[in-house]
């Protein structure tokens, strides 16, 4: 935490706290959820936000040093952010399938 502070300001810090709270999210509905295909809706949601939050940044660099139209700049974000929540979303389907045969967490080990 010293680094966040002395480099990157105390605004940083807070930010790097709020996301760990925000993507540990769908950790904790999960661990509710009975079946694995489930999953996938949750996770897929919880890291389509979370890539929008990211990838902010990317309409605007696409409308500035790219040429492109504003609107066409912020559908390729959607389009991305859903790409890679596919991803995730089969990444968190996997896991609860593993949760729900083996019984624990063991083999995140």
């Amino acid at each position: 935490m010293l680094v966040c502070n002395t480099v990157l300001g105390r605004d940083a810090e807070v930010q790097l706290v709020l996301h760990r709270v925000f993507f540990l999210v769908p950790l904790l509905f999960i661990l509710e959820i009975k079946k694995a295909k489930r999953a996938f809706p949750v996770f897929f949601l919880f890291s389509f936000f979370s890539y929008l939050l990211i990838l902010y940044w990317i309409p605007t660099v696409m409308v500035q040093y790219g040429g492109m139209g504003r609107i066409i700049s912020i559908l390729g974000l959607f389009l991305l952010s859903a790409f890679l929540s596919i991803f995730t979303g089969f990444a968190g389907s996997l896991v609860k399938h593993f949760l729900l045969r083996c019984y624990s967490a063991m083999f995140l080990i």
